[in-house]
């Protein structure tokens, strides 16, 4: 692990090119490395607003696998978080911060990273399915806002409808303070969460029970922060299978046994 904390460091200074070698050796000593298994434990979702610049994405990170658990069939075997599987999607979140968590093709091609990493090692791990996708931290429901430090209202500087210019100052003193956007609350995260793996079609197959084990990391993405952007969390999900005869994928990719 201590090779891996080097890696990660390293990754923030390498171009697209060098971080994708450097996420494979740091892939594969992980695959190498004995797992940590951990039972994911049950957790309540609020309604309230997820504060995620004082209390970051733990909490959400947990909530986000209590649903996964929850979903999932608890037979053949229960869904369990891996300490391996979680490392292994903090190491992509920090080796590609772009375009890739929207664009499918793009992550298409860096999943490949991951398939080849466990076709190289022996590990419990037989199949593995891998996503990425964004999550709005903050909810302007589609509307006009804009980005003003000035007001000193919200944390985030985002506020609701068209920024006041060209007025006078006396204008500028008659207006009413403006409306900072609402913070995502805990429920919409989770909905959010559920309609993103919907669409990446892994739903179907934790209902089935075909996965074993878990990893998930999320990041706030600090290049939507202070500035005329929707905060957004980017999240790498990682979900290991035991067996291969059951998942029905239009491409199987077989491990060393």
């Amino acid at each position: 692990m201590k090779q891996l904390c080097v890696f990660l460091t390293c990754l923030t200074l390498l171009d697209a090119s060098g971080q994708s070698t450097l996420f494979k050796n740091g892939a594969q000593i992980l695959i190498e490395a004995k797992d940590s298994i951990f039972e994911i434990e049950n957790a309540v979702v609020a309604s309230d607003e997820y504060d995620f610049l004082s209390n970051g994405m733990h909490r959400l990170s947990q909530l986000c696998l209590a649903k996964l658990k929850s979903t999932s069939r608890n037979h053949p075997d229960e869904l369990q978080s891996s300490k391996t599987l979680t490392t292994l999607a903090q190491l992509a979140t920090q080796a590609w911060r772009g375009s890739q968590y929207a664009d499918k093709k793009k992550w298409a091609g860096i999943a490949k990273h991951f398939r080849r990493a466990f076709e190289r090692s022996t590990s419990k791990f037989n199949y593995t399915q891998q996503v990425s996708f964004r999550l709005d931290l903050v909810d302007n429901k589609k509307k006009r806002f804009y980005f003003d430090k000035k007001p000193g209202i919200s944390d985030l500087n985002l506020y609701k409808g068209k920024k006041p210019r060209g007025l006078t100052k006396k204008e500028k003193e008659e207006l009413p303070d403006p409306i900072p956007l609402p913070i995502m609350t805990e429920t919409q995260l989770i909905d959010q969460f559920v309609l993103q793996i919907k669409h990446r079609t892994i739903i179907s197959d934790l209902k089935r029970g075909k996965y074993a084990f878990v990893g998930l990391y999320i990041h706030v993405d600090d290049n939507t922060l202070n500035k005329n952007k929707i905060p957004t969390a980017r999240v790498v999900l990682v979900l290991g299978a035991r067996r291969l005869r059951d998942i029905r994928l239009k491409k199987r990719y077989y491990v060393k046994e």
